[in-house]
């Protein structure tokens, strides 16, 4: 089996203490009106995000959308 591409919000993700990947989660969740799992998809690259939730993140994150889907910019 061939490894896992990380993307970009994952990597981000990763370098979170373990008490800011639960706030992130919460606060994705809170801001685009989503539930966990549908944060966990994105974070995964399972599903993307539409474009005002991944700008939604990309404020909540502090980085750039750019940055962090460039597959949707």
């Amino acid at each position: 089996m061939g490894e896992i591409k990380k993307i970009p919000l994952q990597e981000y993700y990763n370098s979170l203490s373990k008490l800011g990947k639960v706030r992130f989660i919460a606060k994705v969740r809170m801001e685009c009106g989503v539930s966990d799992r549908t944060v966990q998809r994105w974070i995964y690259g399972e599903t993307s995000p539409r474009i005002l939730e991944a700008k939604a993140i990309a404020d909540l994150s502090g980085k750039s959308l750019k940055k962090l889907f460039p597959e949707l910019v």
